[in-house]
């Protein structure tokens, strides 16, 4: 394996965004549904993936249980201009259903 990864090429370790955002559920239940168009639509709107460094990563799966306040992703951007327009988007799509 190791000379397959030497042949192609190590890639360098991507460094996350500078500028992130957790979204935090605001009541407890269980994650039924999370919307990938929204998901998606949030990481492009944060620079991914043109942006090495912007993104996602999603905390919490269906089926989870959650309490008001967990993190359900953090979002992560490497101009803050992309940051801003991925708050304003989320202030009205979270991508998550929490019955």
């Amino acid at each position: 394996m190791n000379q397959i990864i030497k042949a192609q090429g190590k890639h360098k370790k991507i460094s996350l965004g500078k500028y992130t955002h957790e979204v935090k559920t605001s009541k407890h239940g269980t994650i039924t549904e999370i919307d990938n168009e929204i998901i998606a639509k949030i990481a492009r709107i944060a620079g991914a993936p043109e942006d090495k460094g912007a993104g996602l990563y999603l905390h919490k799966k269906v089926g989870d249980k959650v309490h008001h306040g967990d993190t359900l992703f953090t979002v992560y951007a490497e101009n803050k201009f992309k940051y801003h327009l991925a708050e304003d988007f989320l202030r009205k799509n979270k991508g998550y259903v929490i019955s």
